[in-house]
């Protein structure tokens, strides 16, 4: 136990001198006192003088986070029983507290630790100066607030509740259905292992969270939604009379049996605010965005899934639909997108209707980094259906321990069952058979900025890059960056890294790379041009790395590194990849400088 005068000099108190700091007490009007044993309490100390304090009982003051953040305001932070906090009469400090975190196992409320008092208004509160509140491992507690104690809170910006497993609600049911109730400051709201939890209040008109910027969602079970949903067999946390305006961030994790955060219906006049979506360890959560979500979530800037194991897609888009190519598009700004872990996932973008009379769809223009990683059925990140995409501004993609499980197995016919025509159902087929090559001829014009591509165990691929050696086609001449007439191939790739990839033939694969070469060149740049090292490890199919003609285009090439690969003949062979003819090395360009490890 330590304790702080109003000189900051620390005082060491053992059980016995108790009664020493009971008598200092009675002067003191700052006072950093911490019991972090239960068997000491602070008895028959006076804190009626106090004005600055930091006082923990129960657990350490300076080892909590929620103290480091907020050392500066009257802090108190204890783990006690009723009985002994209201003997010890340090709820006296709550109308002065600011930052209060509460362990009371047998505590009903907030308003059963108060401080009773005759004198004190109706409906009113001494939490009234509060702006956090964390609320823990209270085993009686059913409910949070009176509607006395919510009404008081409107300095609160910082909410938690964890671990209280017989929580039914966050307000109390009682007063007026009528009743309106604003938490106006209110910006983080974190509830987590609350496993009886049936709603934030079911019976109040509604709940206003003017400024709530973040929400934590942990251990909940009993939602199968986040937002609204009309069906009256589904249940969702957040009711229609629930108004979150300015909510950015988003964090769900183990909620067992959440099937869907928005409904597939899912429409709103207002613009949703959410930059960020983190979802975790929602084995049952099989839809994440409404249909056609771009619109919707357009402020999205980062979305993060893992442990979902239902998942098969992130963005369902029906491009017969006018919403899902308007110009409305056009705000995007996604910027990330991370899967790890979510065994059923198989594709990031499902897009009904894509043809050539399509426009370029806008949504996902701003996306930078995609990272799919420990997902056992994934196929491919760019199917033919996702030739509508504009991704100019993706720079790093990365596929790890992916597509072990790509087969016609029970997951493919799962699939096939949910198809809803006959057009979708032969497009799955068509991507199925493309999934052995990671960027087919058509859509390798459409990743300008691509700065780096890892590959690390990503089973069926065979070739990462399949090079078109005729004319390029009428779409991929719609798909050139800046309009210019001849497609670019990847002009920006800086760094190639492929790990444990054991059905990879070819790197790059062109049926006649002399043809490739005579093709009509407009642009300054040349395919590959800032490629400046490539690492292969543990590839143990591929038999060569490069033809002889590739050497125009590497001139940055600096270092080659090609280790455990077990069948790999020659790092530059003389032959075209499905003829096996002689290709005749005509280039004359001497700037390549080549540092390779084998």
């Amino acid at each position: 136990m330590r304790v702080v005068d109003r000189d900051r000099k620390a005082i060491s108190l053992t059980d016995d001198n108790c009664n020493e700091m009971a008598e200092r007490s009675k002067d003191l009007s700052a006072l950093e006192l911490e019991f972090y044993d239960n068997n000491v309490q602070p008895k028959n100390t006076s804190f009626e003088k106090l004005q600055r304090f930091q006082i923990s009982v129960g657990r350490y003051l300076y080892g909590d986070s929620i103290k480091s953040r907020h050392s500066y305001e009257n802090t108190l932070q204890l783990v006690i029983d009723k009985g002994e906090l209201l003997e010890s009469r340090m709820n006296m400090l709550f109308k002065k507290t600011e930052v209060l975190c509460l362990s009371v196992g047998d505590m009903n409320d907030l308003e059963d630790v108060e401080v009773k008092s005759s004198s004190q208004p109706l409906q009113s509160s001494t939490f009234y100066n509060l702006r956090v509140l964390v609320v823990s491992e209270c085993a009686e507690l059913k409910h949070l607030f009176t509607l006395g104690v919510a009404r008081t809170l409107k300095k609160l910006e910082h909410l938690e509740v964890y671990e209280c497993h017989n929580m039914e609600e966050v307000r109390c049911t009682g007063g007026s259905e009528e009743e309106t109730i604003t938490f106006p400051k209110l910006k983080f709201l974190s509830l987590c292992g609350l496993p009886k939890l049936s709603g934030l209040c079911d019976h109040v008109k509604i709940i206003v969270l003017p400024q709530l910027m973040e929400l934590k969602l942990d251990g909940i079970p009993g939602f199968t939604s986040i937002y609204p949903v009309k069906k009256s067999e589904t249940s969702s946390l957040l009711k229609e009379e629930v108004l979150i305006p300015k909510l950015e961030k988003l964090h769900v994790s183990s909620m067992w049996n959440l099937k869907e955060i928005w409904p597939c219906e899912f429409s709103t006049s207002e613009e949703v605010k959410l930059r960020e979506i983190d979802v975790r360890n929602c084995d049952k959560l099989v839809t994440l965005f409404p249909c056609n979500p771009l619109f919707t979530l357009r402020n999205l800037e980062e979305l993060k899934i893992e442990n979902c194991g239902s998942i098969e897609l992130l963005f369902n888009i029906n491009l017969d639909c006018a919403s899902a190519i308007g110009e409305e598009n056009n705000s995007s700004n996604l910027r990330s997108i991370k899967v790890e872990n979510s065994e059923k996932l198989r594709e990031v973008w499902r897009i009904k209707g894509a043809d050539n009379s399509h426009p370029l769809v806008r949504g996902f223009q701003a996306v930078e980094s995609i990272s799919i990683q420990g997902c056992e059925s994934f196929r491919n990140v760019f199917t033919p259906t996702a030739t509508n995409l504009d991704l100019g501004a993706l720079l790093v993609i990365s596929i790890e321990n992916c597509g072990e499980n790509t087969g016609n197995d029970e997951s493919e016919e799962n699939i096939q069952e949910q198809e809803q025509s006959q057009e979708e159902t032969l497009q799955e087929v068509t991507d199925t058979n493309i999934s052995s090559v990671v960027f087919p001829s058509g859509l390798l014009h459409s990743f300008h900025n691509l700065r780096m591509l890892t590959l690390d165990n990503y089973e069926g691929v065979e070739v990462v890059f399949e090079i078109e050696s005729e004319s390029p086609t009428s779409r991929e001449l719609v798909t050139t960056h800046h309009n210019q007439q001849q497609p670019i191939i990847l002009p920006n790739l800086q760094e190639l890294v492929l790990w444990e990839m054991d059905n990879m033939s070819h790197v790059w694969k062109c049926k006649n790379w002399n043809k490739f070469f005579t093709l009509p060149k407009q642009q300054s740049e040349s395919p590959f041009h800032n490629l400046t090292t490539i690492t292969i490890m543990f590839c143990r199919s591929i038999k060569n790395l490069f033809s002889p003609l590739m050497a125009e285009l590497f001139s940055n090439l600096k270092k080659v590194h090609i280790e455990f690969c077990d069948d790999i003949e020659e790092v530059v062979s003389n032959r075209d990849d499905e003829d096996k003819e002689t290709t005749t090395f005509t280039s004359t360009h001497t700037r390549t400088i080549l540092i390779v490890s084998i």
